[in-house]
């Protein structure tokens, strides 16, 4: 597979027509502050990426940038001429919540605007996760994704394609926790990948 290189973010070219991204894995500085790397979400996306055979976009060095909220962003337009040009079907946008957040995944689909008002497709994404032992799975709450320069929200109106974001809680990222679930985290994209691209088809 091919890996396009740029000065802070990758992005590997795969065959299967779905997307994961992963803007916030290094440090970063968000309106001058600075925002903590959400560990391993660029892991979760490249592994998952050699996995199936998808596309992904993750960052690989601390930057001066926020691709999840500056008004402009190279990360965001090359993944949009990416997902344009490889007519990739779905993009999901990783994320890490911190561990003090009760909820252990949270899925932003901006009231339902980025998947289309698909309920089922909800239904399925919330489903994936709890069949992984994540039982605290919210939709829209906390994060709903509406911002128009999050990753999600910015190749859903460029392109048209389903897309959501997924929260995923600190305790559940980290390689030294008790509660790490690195591999449940990608089972469950794994089967809501291969469900949405199987009911696209159809």
């Amino acid at each position: 597979m091919e890996t396009k290189i740029f000065e802070d973010f990758e992005i590997e070219e795969g065959k299967v027509k779905a997307m994961l991204s992963a803007p916030h894995a290094f440090i970063h500085l968000r309106d001058g502050n600075i925002k903590y790397a959400e560990t391993n979400t660029d892991k979760i996306a490249r592994e998952l990426a050699d996995e199936l055979g998808c596309y992904a976009i993750y960052k690989t060095y601390s930057s001066d940038n926020d691709a999840n909220w500056d008004e402009e962003s190279l990360y965001r337009d090359e993944c949009l001429k990416t997902v344009k040009r490889s007519k990739i079907k779905l993009l999901i946008d990783i994320h890490g919540m911190s561990s003090e957040r009760e909820e252990d995944i949270c899925i932003g689909t901006y009231d339902g605007e980025l998947i289309n008002q698909d309920m089922e497709l909800a239904n399925k994404i919330i489903e994936s996760f709890k069949e992984e032992g994540f039982n605290y799975v919210s939709l829209n709450k906390p994060f709903n994704c509406g911002r128009k320069t999050c990753v999600a929200n910015y190749i859903h109106a460029g392109a048209g394609i389903v897309t959501f974001q997924v929260e995923i809680n600190g305790k559940y990222r980290f390689e030294d926790s008790p509660e790490c679930k690195l591999d449940e985290i990608k089972k469950a994209l794994k089967k809501i990948i291969n469900y949405y691209l199987k009911s696209e088809k159809k």
